[in-house]
């Protein structure tokens, strides 16, 4: 994170209301993505918001991503997930999907 960013993230300032999350030139983006994803499970996490404008619930991951797609859903908005308490069930799902990772990949060392 650097500049705006980092102060925003801090709570030192605030995102102008012209600044929001951009979600019509992500669309934009992934809509020229053409790089296959691999195969390592993803965790996606979606807030309500998200969800609510999209209307589907992997977000258009299936065309990317070649592998298992688990995917959460969290009250809020893409903002509003790092802040209390949404961080703390954010926090619980990702080290749940560390837990099941580490028990699901096995590695053969030489």
């Amino acid at each position: 994170m650097v500049g705006p960013e980092k102060l925003i993230a801090a709570g030192v300032i605030r995102r102008s209301a012209t600044e929001d999350f951009d979600l019509r030139g992500v669309w934009d983006i992934m809509a020229r993505y053409e790089q296959r994803g691999h195969s390592v499970p993803l965790e996606l996490f979606v807030t309500s918001t998200t969800a609510a404008e999209v209307r589907t619930p992997i977000l258009g991951w299936d065309t990317f991503h070649e592998g298992r797609v688990r995917t959460h859903f969290l009250c809020g908005s893409h903002d509003s997930i790092l802040d209390s308490p949404q961080i703390e069930e954010l926090a619980a799902i990702m080290l749940a999907g560390l837990h099941d990772a580490l028990h699901e990949t096995r590695v053969d060392l030489p």
